[in-house]
């Protein structure tokens, strides 16, 4: 007995985008089919879409699902098992109402399908522990554990339904067919003859009695199937949640270090300009520092040259003076020659005012000199300003790379 469809209509089929959890994808061009499909053996309900073959949708519904009408002909739900959002677009809004009511029923009816099975598993508890002794319960016991490991490794309760028949089947099959059988641990003896359908009424109600049992051993069974069935679905919902919220959280951290190697591009970038810039000052400094080395030296040059020149005129006057007073001593002695103290007098007034020119001319070199060695210091005074503001600068932007290395590192 498999699932049977109880509702069905078309509407186009959408998904949340995994990665933005903000926009719709579309997963049909067209409107397509969606149906419930309801398992009465499993008492589950499944929406199930599919377009060529491939399957769109397929969300079994838990209570603890909701359908949300976000707009007149779009409704929405979240499968967290599967950790996905589904959209649906209907053509109007009454089929929209019709999918939000059968919805809201298939919950409902999950819901009291689960409160039905908890019950029933507590109701049928204390009927297995007042269960027959001898032989049966043996035999019984040994398939009870074989249908438990069964359960365990992963036989659903759907599967049980399915091979119930085929185990009733077998029981009676035994019961009939089973030739002198041997006696059991307790010492009863199950038969000691063959029987047949057609025989004593005592041994088919016998047989009655053993089917009555196997079913409802099944049934305790199924219930303990479904209940483990349950906490294995909450588990793996949970883990799905955590899975979920790893994700998330490693899609954060990828996001963070996509900023941080933004971040570190940009600091190497103004690195490489600071450096840049520290080789520009550095070159800079050693220009500024040639130039006043070379103007230094031009002034000092200049100076000498000026000291040289003085010191001659210098000699030449000592000179000057000496041939004057020769002539001096040369016109005090000849005052006797009247021409001859003349052609002295004029030669005196003429080295006098030679004298004269050249005094001029050495007050004139050491007003020169005076001027050159103060526009040397002036210049030098400068030079050594513009030296310390270079280094300045230069000290500045060294402090501003030293950070900005201290910042990468």
């Amino acid at each position: 007995m498999g699932e049977k469809p109880v509702f069905s209509t078309r509407a186009h089929v959408f998904q949340l985008d995994p990665q933005t959890k903000k926009n719709w994808k579309p997963a049909s061009k067209t409107a397509i089919p969606v149906a419930f499909y309801h398992d009465p053996a499993r008492k589950t309900y499944r929406i199930i879409s599919v377009d060529g073959g491939k399957p769109l949708v397929n969300s079994t519904i838990t209570p603890n699902m909701n359908f949300t009408k976000t707009s007149p002909k779009f409704g929405q739900w979240t499968d967290s098992r599967v950790a996905t959002i589904y959209g649906l677009g209907f053509p109007s809004e009454a089929e929209l109402n019709k999918f939000s009511r059968q919805f809201d029923e298939a919950k409902t009816a999950t819901k009291s399908a689960l409160n039905e099975s908890g019950a029933t598993s507590s109701a049928i508890a204390p009927r297995a522990i007042a269960s027959p002794t001898g032989s049966s319960s043996s035999s019984h016991s040994e398939q009870s554990d074989t249908g438990s490991s069964g359960i365990s490794n992963g036989t659903s309760a759907n599967d049980l339904g399915r091979a119930m028949p085929t185990a009733v089947a077998a029981v009676v099959g035994k019961e009939i067919n089973n030739k002198d059988e041997k006696p059991t641990a307790n010492g009863t003896a199950i038969g000691t003859r063959k029987t047949s359908i057609s025989g004593p009424s005592g041994s088919l109600e016998g047989q009655l009695q053993a089917l009555k049992y196997e079913n409802d051993r099944l049934k305790i069974a199924l219930a303990t199937s479904s209940s483990h069935g349950k906490k294995w679905e909450a588990e793996m919902q949970t883990l799905k949640n955590n899975n979920a919220k790893l994700t998330t959280a490693l899609q954060e951290s990828l996001s963070n270090v996509e900023e941080w190697k933004k971040q570190l591009k940009h600091y190497e970038e103004e690195s490489a300009k600071l450096k840049q810039r520290v080789q520009e000052l550095e070159a800079s400094q050693a220009d500024a520092s040639s130039r006043v080395v070379d103007a230094t030296a031009a002034l000092t040059s200049e100076k000498q040259e000026l000291e040289q020149k003085v010191g001659e005129l210098q000699g030449e006057l000592n000179n000057k003076q000496q041939e004057l007073s020769s002539l001096s001593r040369q016109l005090e002695g000849m005052s006797s020659a009247t021409a001859e103290t003349q052609s002295l007098r004029e030669q005196t007034t003429l080295l006098e005012e030679e004298k004269a020119q050249l005094s001029d001319q050495l007050s004139d070199l050491q007003g020169r000199l005076q001027l050159a060695s103060v526009a040397s210091d002036m210049r030098l005074q400068q030079l050594a300003e513009k030296h310390r503001d270079i280094g300045q600068r230069l000290q500045e932007a060294l402090d501003i790379h030293h950070q900005m290395e201290a910042d990468l590192k």
